[in-house]
């Protein structure tokens, strides 16, 4: 036998049909990886919206918003292109924005925002809860990287997530995008479409939302607001 019969020969040459079935395995998981990305790039992997009402409002009617900085209220400044800014001084003028409409669970609630400048540790973002009653969530970011969840400087109990630093914070300059889903037993908080923290909720009934600024002690900053969006079960027209 010839040295090119002995190659063609050798017993652990794969056969046509094992060499099809790699292929089609092969085929198979790519389709499968194309079909999952272009489900992401779609949308499929983001959750949908708790609720079927949907508002949307840019700031465009001072009406819809009551302002208070420091526990006084002030009036709203007029909107920016769709914008509210918000100014606030070294060591004091926090501020707090509520929607004038209450919210009913369950819902889900976004507010975009961004940082024009100053001081990189002040703090800004969403909160929630019963405003009558001071029982609210705040649930905040600054342009060094950091987040926290914790109750609202008159609520009682400890923070839901300390303030540290997390990946999915944008800096100054860049906007966020903070949403909180809140149903009967559970909340979760996502910062830009990343999930921040889940825990149990407490209580029921309708709820009041907004926005928030707290100062930096060390430079003022000017904080900007796109739009604030909910989707809550009441069907109603406002």
């Amino acid at each position: 036998m010839s040295a090119r019969n002995s190659v063609l020969n050798l017993p652990d040459r794969l056969p046509v049909w094992a060499w099809r079935f790699a292929l089609a395995l092969a085929l198979g998981a790519a389709l499968l990886t194309f079909g999952l990305l272009a489900a992401t790039l779609l949308g499929a992997a983001d959750p949908r919206p708790l609720g079927t009402r949907w508002v949307e409002d840019t700031f465009g009617i001072p009406s819809h918003w009551h302002l208070s900085a420091d526990g006084e209220q002030i009036a709203v400044p007029p909107a920016k292109n769709g914008r509210l800014e918000l100014s606030v001084s070294a060591a004091g003028g926090n501020i707090s924005g509520t929607f004038e409409e209450p919210i009913d669970c369950p819902c889900t609630i976004e507010l975009r925002a961004e940082q024009l400048g100053g001081a990189r540790d002040v703090r800004y973002g969403l909160w929630w809860g019963d405003a009558a009653s001071r029982s609210v969530i705040l649930a905040g970011i600054n342009s060094d990287g950091y987040m926290g969840i914790e109750p609202g400087p008159l609520t009682p109990g400890s923070a839901i997530m300390e303030w540290q630093l997390f990946p999915h914070v944008r800096s100054s300059g860049q906007m966020n995008d903070f949403r909180v889903d809140i149903d009967a037993h559970q909340i979760s908080i996502r910062l830009n479409d990343e999930v921040a923290s889940r825990f149990p909720r407490d209580g029921s009934g309708p709820i009041s939302a907004g926005l928030f600024v707290q100062a930096s002690p060390h430079e003022a900053a000017v904080i900007t607001f796109f739009d604030f969006r909910v989707w809550e079960t009441r069907s109603t027209s406002p």
